[in-house]
């Protein structure tokens, strides 16, 4: 018994079907892919902003004075920033693999890793072309599917993580310029999150590729009958929305004060 979306079971017989299907990894790649539906990436990458995305904004007050040294060496602000922005990325980005490597570390010490070549469901959706002109809707009678390996599964994520890594830590540190408490910018960062994915259903938000197994399962296709959510376009979301605002970000840090 496999759990999809088209299941429409309500009631009791939700609570039975939910019984049925439940599964838990007992292996280090199937317990990986299932913390993956749980959004473990996004929240990883948050959490390593966090602990990593403050050195401007902490060092531009009072209490941590960094910024002041900088100010009386023979070194342009431009390579000050984009080292300071560099090095928190690159932690954000190492912390991000070594919270999701956990699982792989422990399960060594029971049943093991498992195999790659575990088979993930990536759904097909409607076939346009037999809806004319009306709008498809999704049916688990005739909607077609295939199966990939978790190999290919995790190797889309990591393209997925690592842009995404680029957005949100960008974020963080675009908000940490202008709020400067690192608490308020988790909240607020955290928050700007969760409504973007709620709302705003649009093929080039980059919110609504944060969650990865949605994306890569081509869920998001299906359930908001837009063919346009690729993981190509997530892609170039996270890609481009980051870019925009680091450039935003550089320009808030060459007119920021330091106190």
């Amino acid at each position: 018994l496999m759990p999809t979306l088209y299941n429409e079971f309500i009631g009791f017989s939700a609570a039975q079907w939910e019984q049925k299907t439940e599964r838990y990894g007992t292996v280090g790649w199937n317990i990986l892919y299932q913390l993956t539906q749980y959004f473990l990436i996004p929240i990883t990458i948050l959490l390593g902003a966090f602990l990593f995305g403050n050195s401007v904004s902490s060092e531009s007050i009072r209490k941590k004075r960094g910024l002041h040294f900088f100010q009386v060496l023979p070194v342009s602000k431009g390579r000050v920033f984009f080292a300071k922005y560099l090095v928190g990325l690159i932690h954000t980005i190492l912390f991000t693999g070594i919270i999701s490597m956990m699982p792989l570390l422990l399960s060594l010490l029971d049943r093991g890793i498992g195999s790659l070549a575990y088979p993930v469901l990536v759904y097909d959706g409607a076939d346009p072309s037999a809806f004319g002109s009306s709008t498809p809707v999704p049916n688990g009678d005739y909607d077609t599917f295939h199966f990939i390996s978790l190999g290919d599964y995790f190797l889309q994520a990591l393209w997925l993580t690592l842009l995404m890594a680029f957005f949100i830590y960008t974020v963080y540190f675009f908000l940490s310029l202008w709020i400067r408490h690192a608490g308020a910018t988790f909240l607020v960062t955290g928050s700007i999150m969760f409504i973007g994915t709620m709302v705003g259903a649009s093929a080039w938000n980059p919110f609504q590729y944060l969650d990865v197994h949605r994306i890569i399962t081509q869920e998001n296709r299906v359930l908001l009958v837009d063919n346009r959510y690729t993981i190509q376009n997530g892609l170039l979301a996270l890609g481009l929305t980051g870019l925009f605002l680091w450039l935003v970000s550089f320009g808030r840090y060459r007119h920021l004060k330091v106190r």
